[in-house]
């Protein structure tokens, strides 16, 4: 595993998108914080295939 690229967004309504980039393949995590716990809850994955 390398090459991991992390890319996160701070959005609407405390929302966070993260982008992983492996391979050529985008994967995105739009996370939520949980009551201002630094801990994520991953509410939805996105992966999409660059080809």
């Amino acid at each position: 595993m390398k090459n991991f690229t992390y890319i996160i967004f701070l959005g609407k309504h405390h929302t966070y998108q993260v982008a992983t980039t492996f391979k050529n393949t985008k994967v995105f995590l739009w996370c939520t914080p949980i009551l201002g716990n630094l801990r994520t809850h991953i509410t939805h994955l996105q992966v999409s295939l660059n080809t």
